[in-house]
């Protein structure tokens, strides 16, 4: 079983990388759906569903392509 390590370059890939990106972008639009369940006792946002989902698979995406420096 091969050990878990970060990549050498570990900073430039959380701050220039977009699966970074989406993912934050992702886990805000969860976040702001569970807070309006909680508190504004509304039930699920679609629109912020719709949002966490159409980022999560934008994260899956851009797991592929290439990503150049700046």
């Amino acid at each position: 079983m091969k050990k878990l390590r970060l990549v050498d370059d570990w900073k430039w890939v959380v701050k220039k990388t977009w699966s970074i990106r989406f993912t934050v972008l992702a886990s805000i639009c969860g976040g702001i759906n569970m807070l309006l369940q909680l508190f504004a006792n509304q039930n699920s946002s679609t629109a912020f569903l719709i949002a966490a989902f159409v980022f999560s698979v934008a994260t899956g995406i851009s797991r592929v392509f290439s990503q150049d420096r700046d």
